[in-house]
């Protein structure tokens, strides 16, 4: 069973790292992939419902979208663990002894 819903979880945590240098981005992609996770689980619960993937597949691959999701809330909550800060410049040095 694939709805592309992993691709996009997987995806948007992706654009998350590359773009960690900012944090409301790094955050909106995490939150991105947070909803996507989370969909998967409704469709996982319909497969397994409607017969298409035996109930222990089903529980498995719920409980471990149950583990993206919470690492994601995690990481979305302290992003300061995560995000690259940037470096101050140094401005440079005023000349000496000129006027």
């Amino acid at each position: 069973m694939t709805d592309g819903r992993e691709d996009s979880t997987a995806a948007n945590i992706a654009e998350a790292w590359r773009r960690r240098r900012f944090e409301a981005y790094f955050i909106s992609k995490l939150a991105d992939a947070e909803s996507e996770a989370a969909e998967t689980q409704v469709w996982l619960e319909f497969a397994v419902k409607c017969g298409y993937l035996p109930s222990d597949i089903g529980k498995s691959l719920y409980r471990e979208y149950n583990a993206i999701i919470g690492t994601l809330v995690g990481m979305i909550t302290h992003p300061e663990t995560w995000i690259i800060a940037s470096k101050p410049r140094a401005l440079p040095s005023p000349p000496i002894g000129k006027d």
